[in-house]
């Protein structure tokens, strides 16, 4: 259950965009693969299979999300069966059935970075901690809060129009020096779900996609303009 627990956090809540809905999974011989994004930032992840089959399915989040609301661990055997238009979960004495969702889920690897050229680690625990102390000031429509990596830290600030300006900052291992801006809440979303202790950002300008990873995940997330 981890690795749908390691994406859901970027499943679209966009009714009008229906494929977007739900956790697209792909079964190849080697490994299955869980995607989810909402055209602002994605989520992948894998574990290994040795079933020697194809399949690509997109589970509603709403099925998801229920089955792990029913208290199952992290890393408990979870049988999924896919049949015409549904899947099921079983796990011990708990049976959960859904429809999937109909549609083409779109071609999110050309959207993942490949240039790991710039590069920065950084310690997931207190970087979690330095946004939200600063992402506190940010108005809820826009959680906009802008990075200055430096090679030995990243300077991390948010300014809002009548409240005032807030600056922090964590220790980093950086090759780069970049300022770039992006949504709080998204980067705080993939820290949670990260395994270890550093996560690598991969960054490349101020425009570029930025790719947050570990060893079991990647995690890509828009900058926006900072103001």
């Amino acid at each position: 259950m981890r690795a749908f627990k390691t994406v859901t956090h970027a499943v679209s809540m966009d009714q009008t965009r229906m494929v977007l809905n739900g956790v697209y999974v792909v079964v190849s011989d080697d490994k299955v693969e869980f995607v989810a994004t909402d055209g602002r930032r994605l989520s992948i992840t894998s574990i290994p299979f040795a079933g020697g089959c194809d399949a690509k399915i997109i589970i509603p989040t709403q099925a998801i999300n229920m089955f792990m609301r029913l208290g199952i661990e992290d890393d408990s055997d979870v049988v999924v069966s896919i049949e015409e238009g549904a899947v099921s979960f079983e796990c011990g004495n708990v049976l959960l059935r859904s429809k999937i969702i109909d549609g083409v889920y779109p071609n999110y690897n050309q959207v993942v970075p490949t240039d790991e050229t710039n590069h920065a680690s950084i310690p997931i625990a207190d970087f979690e901690a330095t946004i939200k102390r600063v992402a506190t000031i940010t108005a809820k429509d826009s959680d906009t809060i802008i990075f200055d990596l430096q090679h030995d830290k990243c300077v991390i600030e948010a300014e809002e129009l009548g409240i005032g300006r807030a600056v922090d900052s964590v220790p980093v291992d950086s090759n780069v020096q970049l300022r770039f801006a992006a949504n709080a809440r998204f980067v705080l979303d993939l820290l949670k779900v990260l395994d270890g202790d550093n996560v690598t950002l991969y960054v490349q300008d101020e425009l570029s996609p930025l790719l947050f990873a570990d060893n079991a995940s990647k995690h890509v997330v828009m900058p926006v303009r900072a103001k």
